[in-house]
């Protein structure tokens, strides 16, 4: 990797060491990704917290997955729930390779090139669960999704966060109105900057 993820789309800049290509297959909870690593964004060290997801969501669930990629939690969660669910995400090659592994993995969801920014404007209901693996510093997007969640929902919202920023960070959303009803370090990500999970209501 040359350069840092950066922007909503969360691409980086490759240099070949060896071989001719940034596709490669990912198997992770039972299903088979697609992934090409210079289009899309994809991260395998949240594989725990994405089998974490799947047990918490329950039969029957309306879900709506932000920033989907190319499914590593739709997939899996439609794959092992009778749920309906939604993705969504800006980048056009990640829905496509969404779709490919959609149809490898024998799911069925709806899959929608967007802009979170407008997520309201897109979708007209609410859900019961929605999961939010944002890009970095981009927390603003917490405040977009807080209409689209029923009363009683649960959103996963994963940020990043400096060591000393959490809990700043937990005040500010108790303050809003969210209970914290579990929240976890999920590993770091640079010096003094984790990646962290909190399931708020």
């Amino acid at each position: 990797k040359k350069n840092k993820i950066a922007g909503e789309k969360r691409i980086g800049e490759f240099e070949m060491l060896l071989g001719d290509r940034t596709s490669t297959i990912h198997r992770e909870n039972g299903c088979i990704f697609h992934v090409d690593i210079a289009r899309t964004f994809f991260s395998g060290k949240i594989n725990f917290e994405r089998n974490r997801v799947i047990q918490e969501v329950k039969d029957g669930e309306h879900i709506l997955v932000l920033f989907c990629g190319v499914g590593p939690f739709l997939i899996p969660i439609k794959k092992k729930k009778e749920v309906r669910i939604i993705g969504l995400d800006n980048n056009h090659d990640a829905c496509e390779l969404l779709k490919k592994n959609a149809e490898l993995n024998n799911v069925d969801a709806d899959i929608i090139l967007g802009d979170a920014k407008f997520m309201n404007a897109i979708f007209g209901k609410e859900f019961d669960r929605i999961v939010m693996p944002i890009p970095y510093g981009h927390d603003n997007f917490l405040d977009l999704a807080r209409p689209l969640l029923k009363h009683g929902g649960t959103i996963h919202f994963y940020t990043f966060k400096k060591d000393f920023e959490l809990q700043h960070f937990m005040r500010v959303l108790q303050e809003r109105g969210w209970y914290i009803d579990y929240y976890r370090d999920c590993g770091d990500v640079a010096p003094r900057v984790k990646r962290y999970v909190f399931d708020i209501k």
